[in-house]
């Protein structure tokens, strides 16, 4: 006898057990999954009701998690998040909580990624340094302003430690 396709409430429940997801991902998978959107509806009422289905809490967590490891911009987490159908309003909310909570600034995680990098570009020339420091940090989502600090101070910090600083020749 043929097994009966699970329920939208039981399908949600378990993407959520795989992976925290927002309201509106977990929307947008159930309807690919085919389900009806009353029945959608109701199992994200019925998870948000319990407790499991929060948008403020799952921004806040994915934006500290992103953030923590400063290797993307709050630009980039804000963009991640608004991906995921949340407001913006509560991206905005959320990325503010955890820069302030957390002492986070886009400028010192863009200094460290920065450093970390020029110390592998060493003997290379400076103006390839550069555009690859600058690629690495845009790609990150972190603004010009910010990257252009951030990669002049990484790369005097790498002349100034140097034996031989890098070339400024072409």
């Amino acid at each position: 006898m043929p097994k009966e396709p699970p329920s939208a409430l039981e399908k949600a429940t378990r993407l959520l057990t795989a992976k925290s997801r927002s309201s509106a991902e977990l929307r947008r998978k159930l309807a690919q999954a085919g389900y009806e959107a009353a029945e959608v509806d109701a199992a994200l009422e019925k998870l948000t009701r319990a407790g499991f289905l929060n948008d403020a809490q799952f921004a806040r967590q994915f934006a500290r998690s992103r953030l923590a490891s400063g290797k993307r911009s709050t630009r980039r987490v804000r963009d991640e998040l608004r991906t995921k159908g949340l407001g913006a309003e509560l991206v905005a909310e959320a990325v503010g909580d955890v820069t302030e909570d957390e002492g986070i600034s886009d400028a010192a995680a863009a200094e460290s990624l920065a450093r970390r990098k020029a110390s592998t570009l060493r003997g290379l020339d400076r103006q390839v340094a550069r555009r690859r420091l600058y690629g690495m940090l845009a790609r990150r989502g972190f603004s010009p302003d910010v990257i252009g600090r951030a990669v002049s101070k990484a790369l005097a910090e790498g002349d100034a430690g140097d034996d031989e600083p890098m070339s400024d020749d072409a």
